[in-house]
């Protein structure tokens, strides 16, 4: 290799390297999950947090997991991962200490006294009550939306 080539590959080689480096920790902060507002579940010290990662360094598909707390000790189930455009998930009371999350591809029971959360939980005899909506809002992100400030919106049940 003459002279000029390897001068020349000398000047690229920090320009490569600062051009990696950079595209890494692009990619690096596309995974990171997106924060999400909590939602207390009224009447109760518990609170429920959706939580998003991304999967796709530049779609809009994300795993969720629910986490459901009540300050001392904390639960948290995988739910069905977003493929884009299935992120909304309804919560509904169905007694005194258990709600419901549905979504497009999923049903999640909550016992609010154990923390104890069971997928396609059997069905109650009892009408479900509409508390709230995690979707995604006008510029805020993805967060909890209440009853008190928008109506229930029904979520079209997909099969998987």
């Amino acid at each position: 290799m003459n002279a000029v080539r390897r001068t020349w590959l000398i000047r690229l080689l920090p320009v490569a390297l600062a051009l990696a480096v950079g595209a890494t920790l692009t990619v690096r902060q596309l995974y990171r999950s997106v924060p999400s507002s909590f939602f207390s579940v009224p009447g109760t010290n518990v609170s429920l947090q959706i939580v998003l990662k991304p999967t796709h360094p530049y779609l809009a598909e994300y795993e969720r997991t629910l986490i459901v707390s009540n300050g001392q000790q904390k639960a948290t189930s995988r739910i069905f991962n977003d493929t884009g455009g299935y992120g909304k998930l309804n919560i509904y009371s169905t007694g005194p200490r258990s709600i419901l999350v549905q979504g497009p591809f999923e049903v999640v029971g909550v016992n609010l006294d154990t923390l104890t959360i069971e997928s396609n939980p059997a069905p109650t005899r009892v009408s479900p009550n509409y508390l709230a909506t995690f979707t995604k809002s006008n510029n805020s992100g993805w967060r909890f939306i209440p009853a008190s400030e928008q109506s229930e919106q029904e979520i079209k049940v997909q099969q998987p």
